[in-house]
């Protein structure tokens, strides 16, 4: 049973928190702004998403990606859409990435 969630609310929450912090990883989404707010634990969600627990797992603690077939899976478990999903890891890729990139030039400028 999915409930009714609007992934704007979310989006707007991430770019206030990313103004803050530097890049969001989509498991702290998945965990702050999902999970906790409907009192789901890992192991409801991953049943109705149709993924492994221990890949809810990995996802909320940072040590796995959200693929295609888990953005799929999610979107149905979560009403929302799996280019939401997507997008929440494609955007944290891109911004470690120049972060990394940011902090190399720096110390191969000194």
């Amino acid at each position: 049973m999915a409930i009714e969630r609007n992934d704007s609310e979310a989006r707007k929450r991430l770019a206030d928190r990313e103004t803050v912090l530097g890049p969001v990883a989509p498991g702290e989404i998945l965990k702050e702004d999902f999970l906790e707010p409907m009192g789901w634990s890992q192991a409801k969600l991953a049943e109705l998403a149709k993924v492994p627990a221990m890949r809810i797992s990995k996802i909320i603690r940072g040590r796995r990606g959200i693929s295609a077939d888990t953005a799929l899976g999610l979107a149905e478990a979560l009403n929302t859409t799996p280019e939401f999903w997507l997008n929440l890891q494609q955007r944290f890729d891109l911004e470690t990435a120049r972060l990394a990139r940011e902090a190399s030039k720096r110390g191969s400028v000194a």
